[in-house]
């Protein structure tokens, strides 16, 4: 709780200082730990979402909002961890393959 605390009160100072379009994760540091050697699993929801959800080309950060608007329950905490971890909100993904590349995923 603290640490969102922390991290709304230095966004609101980014923002004020024009720093607005830095990227601050709710992820704690031992579930991006985990991200490093998750396995997704099944990915048949996953190549689902991203060919019939989402419009390219989309930023990774489109992309994640799109995945907790359509879908908020489709994917594990796992696995959003994962893909918040791993799908960077400035990048440019011009397909859904590039987006598995991404994520390491086949």
């Amino acid at each position: 709780m603290k640490i969102k605390i922390l991290a709304s009160l230095i966004a609101a100072v980014l923002f004020a200082t024009g720093w607005s379009d830095l990227s601050i994760s709710y992820a704690s540091e031992s579930e991006v730990a985990t991200a490093q050697d998750f396995k997704w699993g099944d990915q048949t929801n996953l190549k689902e979402h991203l060919l019939k959800h989402i419009t390219y080309p989309a930023t990774g950060k489109v992309i994640k909002e799109t995945c907790k608007e359509e879908l908020p329950d489709e994917f594990t905490k796992e696995q959003r961890v994962y893909l918040d971890a791993a799908l960077k909100d400035d990048a440019i993904y011009n397909n859904s393959a590039e987006v598995m590349l991404a994520l390491k995923l086949k």
